[in-house]
């Protein structure tokens, strides 16, 4: 989307709902979610990255949309194969029409990507409009609670200049950046766990959990290795180099994070390295939310997820690699089809841990609103 007026206005309604004003609206939900987590680790653990994915999808569904996400929803599931079809055809050359505009000049029959293009997005757009036609029944059968999709709603009356499928988007947008990153970054921190887990006890004792959140930011980012790309809206000049409108820069994102003239010992896991006086600053030492500008309008929801989580499950359980199946942590897969991208054990850490779980957590389970 171009840097217009447009996208002001959406930008503004995903800032409305994302600042960091609205933490408080997120704390309870944040709060349930993890609760589940938790006791969806004691209970099944074989599918901790699925339930990794629901806590993330369920904090901000519950905000957006008023409902939660349950454990293999089919919903949630449909959801996450949109938010892969899309990262898909964002990696470098997944769409030589990106690299070649003129190729748009083809009659539409010989534009062989378009076929795909226009299958993920009627299937994508299919998904966000079952939400919203949900609430929408919820409304007529006076069953539905507040929650921002209603007052989205009713503020797009107003809004002629949206049509249905940029009101469909925005939605989703909010869906996939409030669920995707949370569950990728908590995924990389336990990868972390596992193959330097010497951090762990220091963790546990004496660091801030805050410490551990951007480590695991910036240790594997959580997007594309070339970030997300963006274009000049006006002429630059860079060092000599001139740039003209049109212009498509991106940012090698691994290679920074691992750069060892920027980071002291950049492929351990060393969360003291944020132990400075940035710590507070959660978009200070990493690119997981993006640089500038257009940094993602959810990096407060996401690192606010990821803090909670982690704080938890540190707590609570030990996290191990499987012997004879080491984690390789530089290819674990962005794209997973559903399974887990790696094998692990984890482990309760003692029978009262265990009993705090049941005693503090089941309730979470079966909550409804």
């Amino acid at each position: 989307m171009q840097y217009n007026d447009r996208w002001k206005k959406l930008r503004k309604i995903m800032h409305s709902i994302l600042n960091n004003r609205q933490t408080e609206v997120y704390k309870p939900f944040q709060d349930l979610e993890s609760r589940q987590l938790l006791h969806d680790y004691l209970q099944t653990p074989k599918e901790w990255y699925t339930a990794n994915g629901r806590f993330a999808n369920s904090v901000i569904m519950s905000v957006v949309f008023g409902r939660r996400s349950i454990l293999g929803d089919p919903a949630t599931a449909e959801l996450f194969r949109t938010m892969e079809d899309f990262l898909r055809e964002t990696q470098p050359g997944a769409n030589m029409v990106d690299a070649y505009p003129v190729l748009n000049g083809l009659p539409r029959f010989l534009q062989w990507w378009r076929h795909r293009g226009e299958e993920i997005f009627r299937r994508t757009r299919a998904c966000y409009k079952r939400e919203v036609d949900l609430i929408k029944a919820k409304q007529t059968a006076g069953t539905q609670k507040d929650c921002f999709t209603v007052e989205f709603l009713k503020q797009c009356e107003k809004e002629k200049d949206l049509d249905e499928t940029a009101r469909l988007f925005a939605l989703g947008s909010l869906m996939e950046a409030g669920s995707d990153t949370s569950k990728v970054s908590i995924c990389q921190i336990i990868a972390g766990a596992c193959t330097y887990p010497d951090w762990v006890p220091r963790a546990r004792k004496e660091l801030d959990a805050v410490c551990v959140v951007k480590e695991g930011f910036r240790w594997r980012p959580n997007i594309a290795e070339i970030g997300a790309p963006t274009v000049l809206i006006k002429d630059d000049e860079y060092e000599g180099y001139k740039f003209p409108a049109g212009t498509v820069f991106t940012w090698n994102a691994w290679a920074i994070a691992l750069n060892p003239n920027e980071y002291e010992e950049p492929e351990r896991f060393w969360p003291e390295r944020f132990l400075n006086a940035d710590l507070r600053n959660p978009l200070k030492g990493h690119y997981a939310f993006g640089p500038g500008r257009r940094v993602c309008s959810g990096w407060n929801v996401g690192e606010c997820n990821v803090f909670i989580a982690i704080a938890r499950l540190l707590y609570c359980f030990d996290f191990e690699e499987v012997k004879g199946q080491p984690i390789d942590t530089m290819t674990i897969p962005q794209f997973t089809g559903g399974k887990d991208p790696f094998k692990l054990n984890i482990k309760v850490r003692s029978e009262a841990h265990a009993r705090l779980i049941e005693r503090e957590c089941s309730a979470a389970v079966t909550h409804e609103y």
